[in-house]
């Protein structure tokens, strides 16, 4: 196993500048035609290393083609990482049925949320299960790719960690080595800017993460066989290095050259990029075709809709969704 090299460490910011950040979003947004409210969501857990979510709805039949991103400061840019969510009010509405995001906060407009008590509590669990599974592989393929390079993403790993909690949540997980692998990072986390860990230990925590992150999936998937829902195919392109492959298996391959180490600013910027034009991953994990589903296949088309009317409609703006991408005939 390479020695890791870790980048993208967590910068130290004031709650005073999230807030700052938040109020001036909040100004460039509210007077946009056609936004019915403004939402963040979640909350600022660390300083520093916690991003800043926002949801902007829009009202039906308006489009938006700003991108609120543009001009922000270089500590705005580190506080919104990754572009602002964004719906058409009718189809928040409907996204409700499907997703369960937590700690919706009205910053402007009215306020949307309502309860999703129409669903069956069997298709909730249903969805649970679907929701965390989708989070749960999308984190194995992103944290194999980076070991598999040498270098880790920290802050974002940091992020996307945390979010864990809520997945094993839903498959009523609360104790068990990922459990504690997971918790362990939000000791890491809340004791970063006073007392960080070395790079020997947040490798050891890496490495020992992802084997009990592949574990884990290989208990749920292939022992306890729980099903992990997608349009059936054998084969899914999640980028154009990352293939999945439906077989009764978790685990991946890699054929490639990784690149020799470069210096540290240029790693950053460009190392991890040209690795994925050298090399391919090809992904193993048992599928089941969610058309037998019917709460899932109304999720699927659901989503392609919303993705398809942000891409003319709102093209900076995200949809809520998971992240995890994999494309075959179906889609």
């Amino acid at each position: 196993m390479r020695k890791l090299t870790f980048i993208d460490y967590p910068k130290f910011v004031p709650c005073a500048e999230y807030d700052k950040a938040i109020s001036g979003m909040v100004e460039k947004l509210k007077n946009i035609p056609g936004v019915v409210s403004l939402y963040q969501l979640g909350s600022i857990s660390n300083s520093g290393i916690s991003d800043i979510d926002m949801l902007v709805i829009f009202n039906d039949n308006s489009s938006c083609h700003i991108d609120p991103r543009k001009e922000l400061t270089r500590t705005e840019r580190y506080l919104f990482i990754h572009n602002l969510f964004g719906m058409s009010l009718s189809h928040f509405t409907e996204s409700q049925k499907y997703s369960f995001f937590h700690g919706y906060n009205l910053l402007h407009g009215k306020d949307l949320i309502k309860s999703i008590s129409d669903i069956s509590e069997s298709d909730k669990k249903i969805l649970k299960q679907q929701i965390a599974l989708e989070y749960l592989i999308k984190m194995y393929q992103t944290l194999s790719i980076q070991i598999t390079y040498g270098i880790i993403k920290l802050r974002s790993i940091l992020l996307e960690v945390k979010a864990l909690l809520f997945d094993l949540e839903f498959l009523e997980v609360k104790k068990g080595q990922l459990f504690e692998l997971t918790n362990k990072c939000i000791d890491i986390r809340s004791h970063w800017f006073k007392n960080r860990i070395s790079k020997k230990e947040l490798q050891y925590w890496i490495l020992s993460f992802h084997k009990e992150l592949d574990n884990f999936l290989k208990e749920k998937l292939i022992i306890e066989k729980k099903k992990f829902y997608y349009g059936i195919a054998d084969k899914y392109f999640s980028s154009k290095n990352v293939v999945f492959l439906n077989e009764n298996n978790v685990g991946f391959k890699h054929t490639g050259l990784i690149l020799p180490k470069c210096p540290a600013k240029i790693l950053e910027k460009r190392y991890y990029n040209l690795n994925s034009r050298f090399n391919r991953f090809i992904f193993h994990i048992p599928v089941t075709d969610h058309e037998k589903i019917v709460v899932l296949k109304e999720k699927s088309t659901f989503e392609k809709k919303s993705s398809q009317y942000n891409h003319k409609h709102f093209p900076f703006f995200s949809t809520l969704k998971t992240s995890l991408n994999m494309l075959n005939d179906f889609f």
